[in-house]
C-alpha cells in the first residue's frame, strides 16, 4: 500500500476531537476511524455488517467525544477484532460528505471525517465480536478488486459497504 504525495495524514491532531463536528458545508459530522488490518498472509480482513450502511467493511468506528483519533482506533480494534493492532500507520484523513450512518436517536449524521490506518495482527490473535459483524472472513486484495471470492467450493458477491470501496479505491487496490 502507498500513500501518493499530498495526501498524507495530519498525525499532530493536538487536542481530542469532539464526538460531533460541523463539516466543511455546515452539516453534522461524525468523526471514525478505520484500519486496513492485514494478518501475516497480506490478507484484508472484512466484516459483513449487521447494520446499515450495509455491506463487508474493514474495522471501524465512531471517535467518542475526548479521545484522539489513534486513541479511538485502538480502542474499536480491541471492542472489533479483539486484539492490539500492530504496526500502525497513518494512511489518510479527509472529509467524506457523503457517508452517512444509521440514526444514532437525535439525528442522521451524512458526513464524517476519516481518519484511516493500515495495521497488522495475527489471524489467530482475532476474536471477532458478533454484536454488529454477521460474518468476517480474510480477503486477497484480488479478491477484494474482483468483488468475488470462493470459500468451500461456493463463490459468493464481495459487496462492500461504500465507504469501504472508497477507501480501497484511494489506496490502489481497486482500481
Amino acid at each position: 500500500m502507498h500513500m501518493k504525495k499530498g495526501n498524507a495524514m495530519n498525525v499532530n491532531v493536538k487536542k481530542p476531537l469532539p464526538k460531533v463536528g460541523v463539516a466543511s458545508d455546515g452539516r453534522t459530522m461524525h468523526y471514525s476511524v478505520g484500519a486496513l488490518v492485514q494478518n501475516e498472509n497480506n490478507e484484508y480482513f472484512l466484516m459483513d455488517r449487521k447494520y446499515e450502511p450495509y455491506g463487508f467493511a474493514g474495522m471501524a468506528g465512531h471517535v467518542d467525544a475526548g479521545e484522539y483519533p489513534l486513541q479511538a482506533l485502538m480502542r474499536e480494534g480491541l471492542e472489533e477484532i479483539g486484539t492490539k493492532l500492530r504496526h500502525v500507520r497513518p494512511v489518510r484523513d479527509v472529509e467524506v460528505p457523503w457517508n452517512h450512518c444509521r440514526n444514532d436517536g437525535v439525528y442522521r449524521v451524512e458526513v464524517h471525517y476519516w481518519y484511516l490506518y493500515s495495521a497488522r495482527v495475527n489471524s489467530s490473535d482475532i476474536t471477532v465480536s458478533d454484536r454488529e459483524t454477521g460474518r468476517w472472513d480474510w480477503f486477497t486484495a484480488e479478491e477484494i478488486q474482483g468483488g468475488r471470492y470462493e470459500r468451500e467450493g461456493v463463490q459468493h458477491t464481495l459487496k462492500l459497504e461504500p465507504v469501504w470501496e472508497y477507501w480501497f479505491k484511494k489506496v490502489g487496490i481497486i482500481k
